[in-house]
């Protein structure tokens, strides 16, 4: 497929006739009485025959320079451009309670150990390409893990290495979902939403509080799923509190009373989420104009050397 970058260059070509027919030289000529003297004159020779192929040779190269100015472009192979198709930021609880251990077959494993494993379940179930994805971790004070990105094997790489802080048992809800919702405001046009893990309700009071985050969210129009990790030891208010951060944003909640069944808990939860990444193609186009300039100089020289070698005048032609 071709194409003209500025086709309207085209309408110089109107002058194309009258810059090559005045820029040829006038053949030499002799004044005759008459006619009837040239009857018995020999068969014209085949230079004199083609005397008018230098003028077609400058027709065409002024007509290469014109379409040069055209901008003539090639278009090359279409190519795949993969998009994707949401945004979603995961605010993982690491305070001091998420470091309490629990059976499992292969060992004792904190609660912190659960969410990472499902969490990286989830991460590898979403389609390639397909999902935007960031981490904020938290206890008394949230911190950006990673912004939103495609590269989802660095993203489970770094939700491995989080670490429980020990010291630190406070958890700010409020300002983790604060900085994910900032985390998101960059993709913006695309369906966005938090997953939180978290085995308690906010509980830091100089801190923005989990009920006006989730209000917040609402208004951006980011829904917010939220599963509760703790065991029948967790405060029903603090799994109201989780259920209520779901429902003001119109996310789901589910509570995973059996940690060792929250793999395929956050799975079923994260069906939703899954979605194709959005294929687009797009056309390159390669500029001729090196190869149009090209050709009018091989039709300039051969002007050139018609005129100036061959098709000469000589006196035996006159």
């Amino acid at each position: 497929m071709l194409r003209l970058s500025h086709p309207e260059s085209l309408l110089l070509l109107v002058l194309v006739p009258l810059a090559a027919w005045s820029a040829t030289r006038r053949r030499p000529a002799l004044v005759y009485s008459s006619l009837s003297l040239l009857a018995c004159s020999t068969r014209p020779t085949l230079r004199q025959r083609l005397f008018w192929l230098p003028l077609l040779f400058r027709a065409a190269w002024l007509s290469l320079l014109v379409l040069a100015i055209a901008g003539p472009e090639r278009a090359e192979p279409t190519s795949a451009q993969t998009s994707p198709t949401q945004s979603l930021m995961l605010a993982i609880d690491t305070s001091g309670s998420m470091g309490v251990e629990i059976p499992s077959p292969e060992g004792p494993v904190t609660r912190l150990d659960r969410v990472k494993r499902s969490a990286r379940v989830l991460l590898d179930d979403l389609a390639p390409e397909s999902t935007l994805v960031g981490v904020v971790g938290f206890a008394s004070r949230p911190t950006l893990v990673a912004p939103p990105t495609m590269d989802i094997g660095a993203i489970s790489e770094l939700i491995g290495a989080m670490k429980v802080a020990t010291q630190d048992n406070e958890t700010n809800i409020g300002d983790a979902l604060a900085v994910a919702l900032a985390g998101l405001d960059a993709t913006e046009l695309l369906p966005r939403k938090i997953l939180l893990f978290s085995d308690g309700a906010h509980n830091v009071k100089e801190a923005l509080s989990a009920g006006r985050a989730a209000r917040i969210a609402e208004a951006l129009g980011v829904a917010i799923n939220v599963v509760g990790v703790g065991d029948d030891s967790t405060a029903p208010e603090d799994l109201e509190s989780l259920r209520a951060i779901a429902r003001i944003t119109g996310g789901e909640f589910a509570h995973a009373e059996d940690l060792r069944n929250l793999p395929a808990l956050v799975d079923d939860l994260g069906t939703a989420m899954r979605r194709t990444a959005r294929v687009e193609g797009y056309r390159r186009w390669k500029s001729l104009y090196p190869l149009v300039i090209a050709a009018a100089l091989v039709l300039w020289i051969g002007e050139r050397s018609l005129t100036r070698y061959w098709l000469r005048p000589s006196p035996s032609d006159w």
